[in-house]
């Protein structure tokens, strides 16, 4: 992408806008407070929106609060910019919070549509298991993909909510929430053959095993993937930030043709893969990271910046790490201590308003991955005579909503005028 200079482009935004409002983030006013030193970003034009990548760090003002836009964050705002000064209203900003031809068949959520698309587009022959609403769109206008690295629209798309019509295929890209995966699993041998391949992109570190005891090892590798990525629409995918990126390997590390072969295949579609030298140690990095940040996020109910501010919330991130760490040991995992340190100042560079999946559906009443997320922890420990009390306390703390989300509880938030007290 084309490099501008960033004073340039916002000397023209700050001599129309500022001090006025130049976007809106999570339904609140944003103000653009001043600029900090030599900046450059990337920008890609797509057919409705400029995004802008920051290189360098933008001070915003949010909530009477300044709030510092990070490199890798985006600016998101009318394509016309570039041309023209755009009334502040127009205006939005996004704080970011994610070989050959192969026959390939992506079972999905917004993970599965992005790299999907991508695979697409690069000449691979892909086929969509989806349903509902996303399904409908896709099968009238295609997928479409925004996103700051090109947006890309793919149509007609090779789309069915049953796997039978869609297989066999070659590699299965399984990218589903975690609670999904046993629904995903009755659904697979109509796509298998001897030699095909599942690659499960899912958060935590059990789905591989869950695959393995439905379609039998040999079938399956071991993968992660990293991603922000939002539905915005039915059939549009909206990438939001961080370098979209696979890591994926063998059972035993080996470096096998089919392994190193789908690595190529994936970044021939401009997508980022990897063969680590250990995928448990991989899997079992993220998964102390996201576990942590996303259990102490959906008890405290803050954002980011909010936990790690304060001593006590940022001890008890650091806390559930380490925690996650001495159980990955025990289950064999070469995971190193220095995870801890490394995990907690990626923290610290994380935008200041973002939140884990795992929080935001809780908030919203959605069924999330707390039983594959902090309760695989204490369930993990405890098969192998640990205790976790911070994942403990994560996991009874946010039961009762997980179970009331899932239809299991039924009951009301209490409320400032909720009776009967029970301090009376």
């Amino acid at each position: 992408m084309e490099k501008v200079n960033l004073k340039e482009k916002l000397g023209l935004i700050t001599e129309h806008w500022h001090p006025g409002i130049v976007g809106r983030v999570n339904d609140t006013d944003v103000k653009l407070a001043k600029l900090q030193g030599e900046f450059d970003w990337h920008h890609h034009a797509d057919e409705d929106e400029l995004f802008l990548v920051l290189e360098g760090r933008l001070l915003m003002r949010f909530r009477e609060r300044d709030v510092w836009l990070e490199p890798g964050e985006m600016l998101v705002v009318p394509k016309g910019v570039e041309h023209k000064p755009v009334a502040p209203e127009e205006a939005h900003i996004l704080l970011v919070e994610p070989a050959g031809t192969l026959n390939t068949g992506t079972v999905e959520t917004e993970l599965g549509g992005y790299f999907g698309a991508r695979l697409a587009a690069s000449g691979q022959d892909v086929r969509f298991v989806a349903r509902g609403a996303h399904l409908a769109a896709m099968r009238e206008t295609g997928l479409r993909v925004s996103s700051p690295k090109g947006a890309v629209t793919v149509s007609p798309v090779q789309a069915s909510d049953d796997p039978a019509e869609v297989g066999p295929v070659d590699v299965v890209l399984v990218a589903v929430k975690t609670w999904q995966l046993a629904q995903v699993v009755e659904g697979l041998p109509p796509l298998l053959e001897a030699d095909s391949v599942v690659l499960p992109l899912l958060n935590g570190v059990e789905a591989a095993d869950e695959l393995a005891a439905a379609v039998g090892k040999g079938r399956v590798l071991k993968g992660l993937c990293r991603i922000i990525s939002m539905v915005e629409a039915p059939g549009h995918i909206r990438h939001l930030g961080a370098e979209p990126s696979i890591v994926l390997g063998e059972w035993d590390n080996e470096r096998t043709a089919r392994v190193t072969g789908l690595r190529d295949v994936l970044a021939g579609a401009g997508i980022h893969a990897r063969v680590p030298g250990d995928i448990d140690v991989a899997l079992w990095e993220k998964f102390a990271f996201v576990v942590s940040v996303g259990g102490v996020g959906a008890v405290t109910r803050a954002p980011i910046g909010q936990e790690r501010s304060h001593p006590a919330t940022r001890a008890m991130i650091e806390s559930a790490i380490r925690e996650i760490v001495t159980v990955g040991q025990a289950s064999g995992v070469k995971i190193g201590e220095d995870v801890v340190e490394k995990s907690m100042s990626f923290v610290d560079t994380l935008p200041a308003q973002g939140s884990a999946s795992l929080q935001r559906d809780l908030a919203a009443g959605r069924p999330s991955e707390l039983e594959a997320w902090n309760g695989a922890v204490v369930r993990i420990g405890r098969q192998l005579g640990l205790e976790t009390p911070i994942h403990a306390f994560i996991h009874a703390s946010l039961v009762l909503l997980e179970e009331r989300a899932r239809g299991r509880r039924e009951f009301d938030t209490p409320g400032v005028e909720a009776d009967p007290c029970l301090e009376r």
